[in-house]
């Protein structure tokens, strides 16, 4: 665990160098620190009184944990009944030197005289995936920055400083990022299935409404032009001076929240029902010119 939270910690410290990470939402695991109490038999002392390790341990199960002997029943509620020694007789170092410990001639022995009872420092929790034991470094992406390319830039960052030899990973140590950012790269793989699809499905539809290639690809270059209108304002949505006036005394930039949108799975079901619009726009002006012309017939001279 002490190699744990010793990796913890140096990833912390160059995650807070990361340009795009939030220096202070960078917090690692402090694995270990918490204090435990460790009663180490000595066994050539336990010999000496003719003890066993069980005559001892008996007595420290029982006087310091406590042992469950019977359970009470008032009605529907069941508790257990414990024994042990009294709180002031068993809540300092002190108090537990002086836990006596039967002897094989009747004699008491004091605990401390075949025990060294002493405080350690240990894990707080022990954490673990996978058979592995785990330390967690969390962080946040600064508010301009989208998730995606934050946990991008750290991974390489990281990797980086492992190729320089500044952060040293023990045998059998290594780092995984994890988090909301994976939903994002989920989605953004079923996107580069689901956008070609789509945009193959909505041109089999247009020539089965019109039996007509040319027709078809005018009415689908409508997606082409409402898509690259998108990105422009998207670009626009990005600058400063965009709308940035008011309207009786209305700030047009908080009124429609203008601000910075990253390419977010959001942003592509957004135009995946802009498609939708755009080829319904198409869809009616082309059948209203099916019907023009089949009224009218026009002669070229």
């Amino acid at each position: 665990m002490e190699e744990v939270e010793k990796v913890g910690l140096e990833v912390e410290r160059f995650l807070k160098e990361v340009p795009s990470v939030e220096h202070s939402s960078v917090i690692a695991d402090r694995v270990v620190g918490n204090p435990y109490l460790e009663i180490e038999i000595d066994r050539k002392a336990i010999a000496r009184y003719g003890l066993k390790i069980q005559d001892v341990q008996d007595v420290i199960e029982i006087a310091i944990g406590g042992k469950r002997i019977t359970t009470t029943v008032e009605g529907r509620e069941r508790y257990p009944v414990r024994v042990r020694y009294q709180r002031e007789l068993r809540d300092s170092l002190e108090a537990l030197d002086k836990i006596l410990v039967p002897g094989s001639d009747g004699a008491q022995i004091p605990l401390n005289l075949v025990a060294t009872i002493k405080y350690t420092r240990g894990p707080m929790t022990v954490k673990s995936e996978d058979t592995f034991l785990v330390s967690y470094v969390l962080f946040d992406k600064k508010p301009e920055a989208a998730e995606v390319d934050v946990v991008n830039a750290a991974n390489n960052y990281l990797k980086h400083k492992i190729e320089t030899g500044e952060l040293k990973l023990p045998p059998g140590a290594s780092f995984a990022f994890a988090g909301s950012y994976e939903n994002q790269v989920r989605s953004e793989q079923t996107l580069r299935i689901v956008i070609p699809l789509a945009l193959m499905l909505i041109f089999v539809v247009l020539y089965f409404q019109f039996h007509s290639v040319p027709t078809s690809l005018n009415v689908f270059s409508g997606i082409f032009v409402a898509w690259s209108g998108g990105f422009m304002m998207l670009w626009l949505y990005s600058q400063p001076w965009f709308l940035d006036f008011n309207v009786f005394g209305v700030n047009m930039r908080e009124l429609f929240q203008v601000r910075p949108y990253n390419l977010s799975v959001a942003v592509w079901v957004g135009f995946l029902a802009l498609f939708g619009i755009a080829t319904n726009d198409g869809v009616i002006y082309s059948t209203y010119l099916d019907q023009v012309f089949e009224r009218h017939k026009f002669q070229v001279y």
